[in-house]
C-alpha cells in the first residue's frame, strides 16, 4: 500500500512504508502493534490512509496467539505463569490490539468504531480453573467501551438515548467476577444522570445477583469494595436507592465464598485474616463498607458473619513450578546475586547494589566474565521443558548487561544475549513469550539506576544502544521493534 500525504516528508514516509512492509511478513501481533503505533504517532497525515491502516490492523489482530489479555496475581513471578503474565502485559493479545484500533478509529469514524466494538465485545467469560493463577483481564475492553459510549454517537443518536442502550447491553452481559469492579467504575465514569443512571445501576444489580461463583476470578475481592463504594457514593448523591446494590453485593460475595474455593485462595485468605479482625479481607471490607450503613441505607444491611463464609468444597491450587530450582539454575542464580550485591554477609542489612567503581575493578570483571561463560555453557537438564529453560537462560543475561560498566565486557554480554534470542526456536513457536525477555531488558535499562547510563541519569542512551544491536540481530521481530522506535522515539519498545 503506497503511503499518501505526509506533508512532504518524503524521508519519513519512506521509513513508515518500510515499517509497514516489514510488519506484514511478521506474526500478527507484532505487525498489528507496529501499524497501530505508526497511526497513533500522528506521522500518517492522510485520513483515508489512517482508516485503511486501522481496518487492516483490526483484521490482522485476529491472528494473534493470545485471544485475550490475562493477568497473573499470585505466587512467585519467576515461574512459567509469572512470565506469561509479563507477556500479557505487553498487550499483544487479539482483544487488546483490537481495542487499540477501535480507540484510534473513534476519532476518525465513530460509527465504524462502534461497529468494530460490537464484533469483539463477547462479555461471556468462561469459568476459570483453580489449576492456573492467570485470570482474564477485561480492563482494555471496559476502557474501550467507555470511549465508544462517550464518543461513538452523534447528536441525534444521543437524543434517542442510544449511548445508554449500548452501555446497558454490556453492563447487563457481565458474567464473571473479573468484570464486576470495572463495570462499577464504568457506570461512574459514564456520568449518566437521573433515570438513566438508575437504569444502569438496576441492570448492574441484576447481573450481580445472577452471576455464578468463580473463586479464581473472584480472587480475594481485592478492589471490589473500593469500586462498589465509589458507585454507592454516586447513587446516594443521585438519590438512587443504595440498599439493592448493598444486598446484591452481599449475595455475590457469599456466593463466591460459599462455593468451590481454590486451595491457594484459602491459604492466602487465612494469612490475610490475621490482619483483618480474624475475617477474610473481603468480608472485613464489606462489613466496614458505607454501602450497608446509614445514611446510605434506611435500614442497615446485615454484616457477613464468619460462619456464613465457609467453602462448600476445596479445589486444587495452581500447577506452576518455580524456576531456578535445578542444581545448575540455583548455582547460576547465586552467582548473579553475588555480582549484584557482593558476597552474602550475616551482619549486613538489606543488600544494596555494588557501586559502579567496584564493578569496574578487574576482580569484578573477571567474575562477570566467568558467570557469562557459565550462562553460555548452560544446557537444559534431562526432561526439562525447552521453553522454561529458554526463559531462565534469557533472564540470566540481563543483570550482566545491566551491571557491567561501559566497555567490551558489557558489549559482549549484550551481543551474546541478542545472538541467543535471534537463534532461539521460541521466536517462532512462542513469539510473544520469547519477546518478553527482550522487552524486559529494555525496561530494565530504562529504569535502572545501577547501570552507568542510569547513574548518569541518561538511561535512554542504554535503550538506544540495545535497540541498535536488535536491528543488527538478524531477527525480523527485533529489527521491526528497533525501526518502530527510531521513527516513533516516544513509543515504548
Amino acid at each position: 500500500m503506497p503511503l499518501r500525504g505526509g506533508g512532504g516528508q518524503a524521508e519519513l514516509a519512506e521509513a513508515a512504508k518500510e515499517i509497514i512492509d516489514l510488519a506484514r511478513v511478521l506474526p500478527a501481533e507484532f505487525a498489528t502493534d507496529a501499524i497501530l503505533a505508526l497511526v497513533e504517532s500522528g506521522r500518517v497525515r492522510d485520513e483515508r490512509l489512517k482508516v485503511d491502516l486501522l481496518e487492516e490492523a483490526f483484521e490482522m489482530a485476529g491472528g494473534a496467539r493470545f485471544p485475550r489479555k490475562l493477568a497473573y496475581h499470585f505466587g512467585d513471578a519467576d515461574t512459567r505463569e509469572g512470565l506469561l503474565g509479563d507477556a500479557y502485559e505487553l498487550k499483544l493479545d487479539a482483544e487488546s490490539l483490537r481495542c487499540r484500533a477501535i480507540r484510534a478509529m473513534i476519532r476518525l469514524r465513530p460509527r465504524v468504531a462502534r461497529q468494530l466494538f460490537e464484533q469483539i465485545a463477547a462479555f461471556q467469560v468462561p469459568p476459570h480453573s483453580c489449576t492456573s493463577a492467570l485470570t482474564y483481564d477485561p480492563r482494555e475492553v471496559f476502557d474501550t467501551l467507555a470511549a465508544v459510549v462517550s464518543e461513538g454517537f452523534d447528536a441525534s443518536e444521543r437524543d434517542e438515548g442510544l449511548p445508554l442502550d449500548f452501555a446497558e447491553r454490556y453492563v447487563g452481559a457481565i458474567s464473571s467476577p473479573v468484570q464486576v469492579p470495572p463495570a462499577a467504575r464504568l457506570i461512574v465514569k459514564l456520568g449518566f444522570a437521573g433515570d438513566d443512571f438508575d437504569r444502569l445501576v438496576t441492570t448492574y444489580v441484576a447481573a450481580l445477583r445472577r452471576m455464578a461463583p468463580d473463586d479464581r476470578a473472584f480472587c480475594d475481592g481485592r478492589d471490589l469494595i473500593d469500586a462498589l463504594d465509589s458507585l454507592v457514593e454516586v447513587c446516594y448523591k443521585s438519590k438512587v436507592p443504595v440498599a439493592p446494590l448493598a444486598e446484591a453485593a452481599r449475595h455475590y460475595i457469599l456466593g463466591n465464598l460459599q462455593g468451590v474455593r481454590c486451595a491457594d485462595s484459602v491459604r492466602r485468605a487465612a494469612r490475610l485474616a490475621q490482619q483483618a479482625e480474624g475475617q477474610e479481607a473481603v468480608v472485613a471490607q464489606y462489613n466496614r463498607s458505607k454501602a450497608r450503613k446509614a445514611p446510605y441505607v434506611f435500614r442497615e444491611v446485615p454484616a457477613i458473619r464468619p460462619e456464613e463464609a465457609r467453602a462448600a468444597k476445596l479445589g486444587p491450587g495452581p500447577e506452576n513450578p518455580e524456576y531456578w530450582t535445578t542444581q545448575k539454575g540455583a548455582t547460576l542464580g547465586a552467582s548473579l546475586q553475588r555480582l549484584r550485591f557482593g558476597p552474602p554477609h550475616p551482619d549486613r542489612g538489606r543488600p544494596t547494589v555494588l557501586p559502579l567503581e567496584v564493578r569496574k575493578s578487574p576482580e569484578w570483571l573477571g567474575e562477570m566474565s566467568a558467570v557469562l561463560a557459565s550462562v553460555e555453557a548452560w544446557k537444559p537438564e534431562t526432561g526439562e521443558d525447552e521453553v522454561d529453560f529458554f526463559l531462565q537462560k534469557a533472564v540470566a543475561y540481563q543483570p550482566l548487561i545491566e551491571l557491567a560498566p561501559d566497555g567490551p565486557a558489557r558489549d559482549t554480554a549484550l551481543g551474546r544475549f541478542v545472538h541467543f534470542l535471534a537463534r532461539s526456536p521460541a521466536q517462532h513457536t512462542q513469539p510473544v513469550l520469547w519477546y518478553v525477555r527482550a522487552a524486559q531488558l529494555l525496561n530494565r535499562l530504562r529504569r535502572s539506576g545501577a547501570s552507568a547510563a542510569g547513574a548518569e541519569e541518561r538511561p535512554q542512551r542504554d535503550v538506544e544502544w540495545a535497540l541498535r544491536e536488535f536491528e543488527r540481530s538478524g531477527s525480523l521481530i527485533l529489527t521491526l521493534r528497533a525501526k518502530v522506535h527510531a521513527i516513533l522515539p516516544k513509543q515504548n519498545p
